[in-house]
C-alpha cells in the first residue's frame, strides 16, 4: 500500500487500498511495489525540485527505478507538467507491478490532455481483473480516458452493467469518466441515464452518488424531462446535504410542475440555507412570473447568502415587461449589497423611455455608493450602476479611484457598458459615448494598471468593440506593450499581446514567466504539521496543510504568513456554495506577487467543503490568491492546486461576506 508518513493525507485518498490489492510478495517480482511516499526522503525531494524547476531529464530516468516509491514520485511529478514532458514515457508505467504507481501514471496521463494516450490508456484497462489487484488502476485510468477519450469511448463506458454496487473503485472510475466527458462538452443519454441511476439510489458508494448528482446538476445544455419522478423521490428520500445541495438543481432542469412545487416548497422550508439557495437557482429554469412570488420573498431573508441569490435571479431572468415589479423591489428595504443589486436588475430591464424611474433608481444607488466605506461592496455597486447607460460619468469619475476595488470595478463597469445593446435608446445613437469610454480605459491602461491593461486588451478585441479603436488608440496601446515585460504582470502582459497580435491576425507565442518560487524545505519541515489559525471579523477558522501534495505551494504560503502578507486582505470574492476567495494584494482580484508558483496537481479530489486551493488564471500562474471551498465542486479537479483543508470553524467560512477582512493569521 502507499504510505505518506509526513503528508497529513493519503495522497490519493484510497480507503480501500489495503483491501483491494492482494499482498504481493517482493521476490516475486523484479521490481519493487510498495510506496512509502516521504518528503524527508532527499530523492523525492529532488524529483520535487526538478519538478518545479523544469527539469524534465532528470525525472525521466526515475520511472523506471526498482523502488517503486520513486516510480510513483516521477509519475507524480510529470502529471504537473503537462506540456513539458513526452507522454510515451509514462505509458510503461500502465503496466507497472505496483497498483498504485499504474494509477498515478493513467491520472498523470489523463491530465496531458494529449489524445494519443487513450489508445494505450484502453489498453491497460485490466477487464478481467477477478481478484480486484488492478481496480484501484482502472479508476484512474477509466478517468483518464475521460478527459482525452474521443466520443466513440463514452457510449461502453457509460453501459457497463457489469459493477455491483460494491465494487467502488470501479464505480468511481465510471462516473469520473461520464463526469470528465460532460466537462468537456460531450454527453451521452445512455451515459445520463447511468448517472440518474446511481445518483437516485442509496444502494450506491456515497463517492459515486455525489459524482452522479454533480453531473445531473452541472451539465448544460441536458434533457432531464423524462426523470422527473426519479429526481423527485431521489430528492425526498435523501438525508445528506451535500447529495441533495446537486439534486435540487437537477430536479429544475426537468422542467415538470411537480418539480415547479417541490423547488418553490423548498425555497421556504429547507433547514439549511444552501439548499434554499440551489433551489431559488434551479427555479431558473421556469418562466419568472411562475416564481418570484417566492423569490421576492426571500430579499429580506435575514441569510444574506439566500438574499443575494434571489436578488441575482431576478437581475438574471426578469425582462422588460416586469419593469413594474423590478421599480417597485428598487424601493424596498433590503441590505446594502441586496439592495443594489435589486437595483441593478431595475437599471438592467427598466426601458430607457421611461426615463424618470430610471433616474430615480440610478440616484439612490449614487447615493449608496457615495456613502459606502467598504471598497468591495462599494465596487459590487459600481458594477450595478454600471447598468445604467446615462450614469456613465459617474463610472467614469470611479475609474480614477485610488483604491483598486472601485477604481477596477468602474473599468469592468465601462467594459460592459461598451458591449451594451441600448446606445440608440439611451443617446439617441451615435458612438460618442463610446469614444469616451475607449479613452478611458486607454488613460487607465497607460497608468500601467494590470487589470486596466488586462480589460482594455479584451475590449481590443471583443467583436462589439473592436470596430471603436482608431489607429492612433491601437497605437497607443502597441506603444504600451512595447514599454512592459512579462515581470510586470504576466497575466496583462500576454493578454495584451495576444490582443494586438489577434487584431493583425497574428499568432501570438506567451512569453513564459521567468519568476518561479523554489521549494523552501527549511519552512516546510517546521511547519507543515502546524495548524494555520484565520482570524476574521466573523469568527476564526483552522486549517491543516497537505504537504505532501503540494510541497511548494505548502512553503511558499508557509512564508508569506511569516511575513504578516495575509493580515487585513480582504475576502474580495464570494460566492454562496461555492467559493470564498482572498489573498489579493489590491482586494479586486487582479493581483499578483512578483514570484510565481507551478500548478501542483496530485490526485486529490473537491469533493467536499472546506478544501483550500490556489487561485489562478491558468496553470502554472498561481501567486498569493487562495479560495476555500463551501461545498463540493468537482468540476475542479485537476485543474486547481489543493494544498490545505479546513479542519475547524466552517461554519465562520459559510459565513464570510464580500469585503470582510482577515484580521491574522497565524501557525501553530
Amino acid at each position: 500500500m502507499i504510505v505518506f508518513r509526513n503528508a497529513g493525507i493519503l495522497i490519493l485518498g484510497i480507503l480501500f487500498l489495503s483491501q483491494c490489492v492482494p499482498a504481493v510478495k517482493q521476490e516475486q517480482v523484479e521490481l519493487g511495489l510498495e510506496v512509502d511516499y516521504q518528503l524527508s526522503d532527499t530523492t523525492v525531494m529532488h524529483l520535487a525540485d526538478w519538478q518545479q524547476s523544469g527539469q524534465v531529464q532528470s525525472i525521466y530516468p526515475f520511472l523506471h527505478a526498482v523502488n517503486a516509491t520513486y516510480r510513483y514520485a516521477a509519475a507524480l511529478d510529470l502529471g504537473s507538467m503537462a506540456g513539458q514532458y513526452k507522454t510515451d514515457s509514462l505509458v510503461p508505467l500502465l503496466t507497472d507491478p505496483s497498483p498504485v504507481v499504474r494509477a498515478q501514471a493513467a491520472y498523470s496521463l489523463g491530465l496531458s490532455g494529449d489524445a494519443a494516450v487513450a489508445a494505450p490508456l484502453v489498453e491497460a484497462f485490466q477487464q478481467y481483473d477477478s481478484t480486484g489487484q488492478y481496480y484501484l488502476a482502472n479508476r484512474a485510468i477509466l478517468e483518464a480516458i475521460g478527459r482525452v477519450g474521443d466520443t466513440a469511448l463514452l457510449e461502453p463506458i457509460s453501459t457497463v452493467a457489469t459493477y455491483k454496487p460494491t465494487d467502488t473503485l470501479l464505480l468511481e472510475g465510471q462516473t469520473r469518466a461520464i463526469y470528465q466527458y460532460m466537462l468537456r462538452g460531450i454527453i451521452d443519454p445512455a451515459g445520463t441515464a447511468t448517472m440518474v441511476k446511481y445518483a437516485t439510489s442509496a444502494l450506491y458508494p456515497y463517492s459515486v452518488r455525489l459524482l452522479s448528482a454533480h453531473y445531473l446538476g452541472r451539465a448544460n445544455p441536458i434533457d432531464l424531462s423524462t426523470y422527473s419522478n426519479e429526481l423527485l423521490e431521489g430528492l425526498a428520500s435523501e438525508a445528506n446535504v451535500y447529495l441533495r445541495m446537486p439534486l435540487i438543481l437537477a430536479v429544475g432542469k426537468t422542467k415538470s410542475p411537480e418539480a415547479l412545487t417541490e423547488l418553490k416548497k423548498s425555497v421556504v422550508q429547507e433547514p439549511d440555507f444552501r439548499l434554499r439557495c440551489n433551489a431559488i437557482r434551479a427555479l431558473g429554469n421556469f418562466p419568472f412570473n411562475q416564481a418570484q412570488d417566492v423569490i421576492v420573498r426571500q430579499l429580506n431573508d435575514a441569510n444574506e447568502s439566500i438574499a443575494l441569490t434571489a436578488a441575482q435571479w431576478i437581475s438574471d431572468h426578469a425582462t422588460e415587461g416586469d419593469r413594474t415589479l423590478l421599480s417597485n423591489l428598487a424601493y424596498g428595504d433590503y441590505s446594502d449589497l441586496v439592495k443594489a443589486k435589486i437595483i441593478g436588475a431595475a437599471l438592467r430591464h427598466i426601458p430607457y423611455p421611461y426615463g424618470i424611474a430610471r433616474n430615480n433608481r440610478a440616484s439612490i444607488l449614487s447615493q449608496m455608493i457615495q456613502k459606502e466605506n467598504n471598497t468591495t461592496i462599494k465596487g459590487l455597486m459600481i458594477k450595478e450602476l454600471a447598468y445604467d447607460l446615462k450614469s456613465y460619468r459617474e463610472i467614469l469619475k470611479w475609474a480614477d479611484d485610488l483604491e483598486a476595488p472601485v477604481r477596477t470595478a468602474a473599468l469592468e463597469g465601462i467594459t460592459s457598458m461598451l458591449k451594451d445593446n441600448h446606445y440608440n435608446a439611451a443617446f439617441g445613437g451615435g458612438e460618442s459615448v463610446k469614444k469616451e469610454l475607449i479613452s478611458a480605459l486607454i488613460t487607465a491602461a497607460n497608468r500601467r494598471d494590470p487589470a486596466a491593461i488586462q480589460l482594455t486588451a479584451a475590449v481590443l478585441v471583443d467583436p462589439k468593440t473592436k470596430s471603436l479603436w482608431t489607429t492612433n488608440e491601437v497605437s497607443q496601446m502597441e506603444t504600451l506593450f512595447a514599454s512592459l515585460n512579462v515581470d510586470f504582470d504576466h497575466d496583462a502582459y500576454n493578454g495584451l499581446g495576444e490582443s494586438l497580435a489577434k487584431r493583425q491576425d497574428k499568432t501570438y507565442k506567451a512569453e513564459p514567466i521567468q519568476n518561479y518560487a523554489d521549494i523552501q524545505w527549511n519552512l516546510l519541515s517546521q511547519y507543515e504539521n502546524a495548524q494555520v489559525v484565520v482570524q476574521t471579523v466573523r469568527g476564526t477558522f483552522t486549517m491543516r496543510f497537505f504537504s505532501a501534495a503540494a510541497p511548494c505551494t505548502v512553503s511558499r504560503i508557509i512564508e508569506l504568513i511569516i511575513q504578516g502578507f495575509y493580515d487585513g486582505k480582504v475576502f474580495h470574492r464570494v460566492v454562496p456554495n461555492f467559493v470564498v476567495q482572498t489573498g489579493c494584494p489590491r482586494g479586486d482580484g487582479y493581483g499578483s506577487l512578483p514570484i510565481t508558483l507551478h500548478s501542483e496537481l496530485a490526485p486529490l479530489q473537491y469533493n467536499q467543503e472546506g478544501l483550500v486551493g490556489m487561485a489562478s488564471s491558468g496553470k502554472d500562474t498561481e501567486s498569493s490568491q487562495f479560495f476555500v471551498t463551501l461545498s463540493p465542486t468537482p468540476h475542479l479537479d485537476g485543474k486547481y492546486t489543493i494544498f490545505a483543508k479546513v479542519i475547524s470553524g466552517m461554519d465562520v467560512v459559510q459565513s464570510i461576506q464580500p469585503g470582510d477582512p482577515i484580521q491574522k493569521i497565524s501557525l501553530q
